[in-house]
């Protein structure tokens, strides 16, 4: 099994995007609470067609909406998208069990029979689906992005385990730190310890171990009852089974919330790949992320990335291999609070990944560039949404600022996500008034 990436190999991309979120939607309560929790983030599986190369196989769990209407825009001539027949809940091993998704694959590795695989989440269930590409196909495998020590991967992905990487690189006090706090066996100590922050004056949030897309969170704030924190946490069904950490809840006036990310290659140095700012409707429902050309001037800026590259080259030590992040909260001071470190494919690996093919690879230096998500209370057809902002969208290989929709998989579930760029933070604000008010009018809530 071989990891180093080879130019002249054809790609594979596998959008196993909700694969990260499997654990936390078996323990939603209710079916509509899983299905709230599926719908939410099942379109992220066409981020795949800004993946570079541009030109691959995209294997997604539904065929990915307006595929090419999307890749005829941008001049994708060299993509494809195939979706298994019938999905067992997990597309790697979809690929061992669908003959069509294997021709496919056999056909696409040409006549060298070499294939890269590019997957969003590192999984158990990829090593067997590549031991079956290997001996049955007879494939030769590359893994550019997959760290086949799948237990450090999976301890990163802990809450807990990100704090004990930075309390041993000594990130617990200074400019750039882990949120103070501790994990708890159970939910009574935990209730005990948020007790005593808030009668300290001090908020304090409850998050699963193993959460993700900030499914399951409890925010205290001082003065609350110790009796209703402590059913509010039983009755949290996403906290059963994990230890339960606490940490200081950071909320106010002028703070922002920074996510840097890192890729970590199997030989070489690691690098930062780009910094963006995440942008919240409510306290924890995040909405997008944006990418400005001053964010580098930021107080946070220069030592959270020098701190996300001692993280990148720990992990890179232990055998890690792949993309990062890191989701941050700073305040004014420049001192920023690390949250959370994702280990994959980042919510916004594919708008870098947009902005350096399509705008140039200094595009940080000379853009504006992001996507916001927009929900209404129904489905919206792909042919509605483009017959009412048209005069908005802009392919980015003929204009130098635009609008494009992209995930369009998510109009099934009354979802849109709009991908900005421009020269400026003014052109992207004129940009976003124009467009929010055509989609107001389709029903789209504009906050």
């Amino acid at each position: 099994m071989k990891d180093n990436t080879i130019a002249d190999v054809p790609t594979l991309c596998i959008a196993n995007a909700i694969d990260t979120l499997r654990v936390i939607i078996g323990r939603a309560p209710t079916p509509a609470d899983a299905d709230a929790i599926t719908r939410a983030n099942f379109p992220q599986q066409d981020q795949a067609i800004f993946w570079r190369p541009l030109d691959k196989l995209i294997i997604t769990e539904a065929p990915i909406a307006g595929f090419e209407w999307l890749t005829g825009l941008l001049g994708i001539k060299g993509a494809r998208n195939i979706s298994p027949a019938e999905t067992t809940g997990c597309l790697f091993t979809d690929v061992v069990k669908d003959t069509r998704l294997q021709q496919a694959i056999s056909e696409w590795a040409g006549q060298d029979q070499k294939i890269r695989i590019i997957v969003h989440t590192t999984t158990p269930a990829l090593w067997d689906m590549v031991l079956f590409l290997e001996a049955q196909l007879g494939l030769v495998v590359y893994l550019p992005e997959s760290s086949r020590n799948q237990a450090l991967r999976d301890y990163a992905d802990t809450k807990s385990g990100f704090r004990e990487i930075a309390a041993s690189l000594g990130l617990s006090n200074g400019v750039v730190r882990i949120a103070a706090g501790a994990s708890f066996p159970t939910v009574e100590t935990a209730a005990g310890a948020i007790f005593d922050k808030n009668t300290h004056g001090e908020a304090a949030i409850a998050k699963p171990d193993k959460g993700e897309a900030s499914v399951g969170l409890n925010i205290f704030h001082p003065g609350t009852n110790y009796c209703s924190l402590l059913r509010e946490l039983h009755s949290n069904h996403y906290l059963s089974s994990d230890p339960i950490v606490v940490e200081e809840y950071v909320d106010g006036e002028n703070i922002s919330f920074p996510s840097v990310e890192f890729h970590v290659p199997e030989d070489g140095s690691p690098e930062h790949t780009f910094a963006c700012s995440m942008m919240f409707s409510r306290q924890t429902e995040l909405r997008g992320n944006f990418v400005y050309p001053n964010q580098s001037e930021e107080p946070w800026y220069s030592p959270l990335v020098g701190t996300g590259l001692l993280i990148a080259s720990h992990l890179q030590k232990q055998g890690y291999i792949g993309f990062f992040d890191i989701d941050c909260v700073s305040r004014a001071s420049g001192e920023t609070i690390m949250l959370d470190l994702n280990p994959r494919r980042t919510g916004g690996t594919h708008i870098h990944e947009f902005a350096s093919a399509f705008l140039g690879p200094s595009y940080q230096m000379t853009h504006c560039v992001g996507a916001l998500d927009y929900y209404a209370g129904h489905a919206i057809a792909l042919e509605a949404l483009l017959d009412k902002i048209r005069p908005s969208i802009r392919s980015p290989t003929t204009s130098s600022s635009g609008i494009l929709p992209i995930e369009l998989t998510g109009l099934q579930f009354g979802r849109v996500s709009l991908l900005f760029w421009g020269n400026t933070a003014e052109e992207i604000a004129e940009l976003k008034n124009r467009v929010e008010a055509d989609l107001a009018v389709l029903g789209f809530k504009i906050v």
